[in-house]
């Protein structure tokens, strides 16, 4: 993981951890599954045994925090596994929008607030201000550093990392905003959330 502040550390923690324990459950199905010879790694009907058609044993939409944590897991319990993600930037709403910006913010802030109290702890420190375009700059920064860290971690080859849009045909298939259709016996929807902004007058 790339340097950054403090405090943004525990949010990718707490992320991993709640994907984890979510998913416990339905991967130690599959895995269940897989030891018992149940899984077939082509269920394509007949009449769609094309190239346009692929077969996985995992489908993830969404390459942001959950969905990239549960194709890891299904990786190493040997699941074929692929994330559908069709996004201008790879990250995920943690990363870009949440998180980081969000935690980057609040840690400078309060770095803000000590300096400015610094008699309290016996330091000199003339003067301490806020400089906007700085702080904006290092957000960003810290922002393109974990993105690209994850895109990197999204496209080493594990898993296939598909960069479309898709939308469900049946309960197990997938068609892609390419043309192209995927199926599995399990699917994962993590396309994230949609910033709502309060009515403030």
């Amino acid at each position: 993981i790339p340097p950054s502040s403090p405090s943004s550390i525990p949010s990718i923690a707490l992320a991993i951890i709640a994907v984890l324990g979510a998913a416990r459950l339905s991967f130690a199905r599959l895995k269940f599954s897989a030891k018992n010879g149940r899984r077939s790694r082509d269920r394509r009907p007949a009449s769609l045994a094309s190239p346009l058609y692929e077969t996985y044993d995992f489908l993830i939409l969404g390459g942001g925090s959950a969905g990239f944590n549960a194709a890891r897991v299904a990786v190493s319990l040997g699941l074929r596994t692929a994330i559908v993600d069709g996004a201008r930037d790879l990250g995920g709403l943690c990363i870009l929008r949440g998180c980081m910006p969000s935690k980057t913010l609040l840690y400078m802030a309060e770095v803000l607030h000590l300096a400015q109290k610094g008699t309290t702890f016996g330091l000199k420190i003339p003067s301490a201000r806020a400089d906007m375009k700085a702080i904006h700059a290092r957000k960003k920064k810290i922002i393109g550093e974990f993105a690209a860290y994850r895109e990197q971690a999204l496209a080493a080859g594990q898993f296939d990392l598909i960069r479309a849009h898709a939308r469900f045909l049946d309960p197990h298939t997938v068609e892609l905003s390419d043309g192209r259709r995927l199926s599995a016996q399990h699917i994962l929807i993590g396309t994230g959330s949609k910033i709502s902004v309060p009515p403030v007058p």
